[in-house]
């Protein structure tokens, strides 16, 4: 009996090495201690406010930075996407947890972090979701350079709080704020014509075709008459003939009211007057 406890006892110290030297044995504690002290930071995290300056928002940057959210995120492939409305209206109920949203990159601006350690320069994108008004702000830990604007984009990132903001114009609104490595390109945009498809090149080139037209017939209405009045100056030069020159007719003021009309040849004072007149005898 003695013989087999100071066997185990023996054994004790290279059984706790032996552990000890096991692939992420050693991190594992300090990991669960680094997320315990996230949740902490997440209960002061204020939703519907304009600033997202807050403790736990850099500390998920510097997790997301140092590459130990990538086995996390790396099983958040799932073929949908999160609502943006489930966001919203319910945030504490995926607040620090890790989500995929869809949605199209309007703007990226960079800035850089000078009073936390560790981060540097983070990038700021703003998305936007058809059927809402609301303006996502993705921060990223690494520049999207393959990634256009007006994007159709994938997000895997930790959803923090619900952020709000306002226009250049003054307009207010919400939108969730999402801290990722990067956006993941889904669709480029459409060619050309930025932010739209059919609809909005129709649009564009719709009122530009019609003053092309326009312009077109009167400057061809305007060469056929010239032509016109050419062929008619030949014909009086080869002829001897005087050809008159085209004249108003009651036809030509038809559209005007009985009042407005030009009076008619045979009303005319100077014609009446003429054809009145006979020569005086000599």
């Amino acid at each position: 009996m003695n013989a087999s406890r100071l066997s185990k006892h023996r054994l004790m110290p290279f059984a706790v090495a032996l552990v000890a030297l096991m692939p992420g044995a050693a991190l594992a504690q300090p990991e669960a201690d680094d997320l315990a002290h996230a949740a902490r930071l997440l209960e002061d995290v204020r939703d519907n406010v304009f600033s997202f300056d807050d403790p736990a928002f850099y500390w998920f940057c510097r997790f997301v930075a140092s590459g130990k959210a990538d086995v996390a995120l790396a099983g958040k492939e799932s073929p949908e996407s999160l609502p943006w409305t489930l966001l919203l209206e319910r945030p504490s109920d995926f607040r620090g947890k890790p989500v995929v949203i869809e949605g199209t990159l309007q703007a990226i601006r960079a800035f850089d972090v000078t009073n936390r350690e560790g981060l540097g320069r983070l990038y700021q994108c703003e998305l936007s979701e058809t059927g809402t008004r609301a303006l996502g702000a993705v921060i990223c830990t690494q520049e999207p350079l393959a990634v256009p604007l007006r994007s159709r984009v994938r997000v895997k990132g930790y959803f923090i709080k619900v952020r709000a903001f306002q226009t250049s114009a003054g307009e207010t609104g919400a939108g969730p704020l999402i801290v990722a490595k990067n956006l993941h390109l889904l669709s480029p945009p459409a060619t050309g014509i930025p932010g739209g498809g059919p609809a909005a090149s129709l649009d564009r080139w719709l009122i530009p075709g019609i003053a092309l037209l326009a312009i077109l017939w009167l400057w061809l209405r305007r060469a056929a008459t010239r032509r016109t009045a050419a062929r008619d100056s030949h014909l009086a030069g080869r002829s001897g003939t005087r050809v008159p020159a085209r004249r108003d007719t009651d036809d030509d003021f038809a559209w005007l009211p009985p009042d407005n009309a030009p009076p008619r040849a045979s009303e005319n004072p100077v014609d009446s007057k003429s054809s009145n007149s006979t020569p005086s005898a000599s």
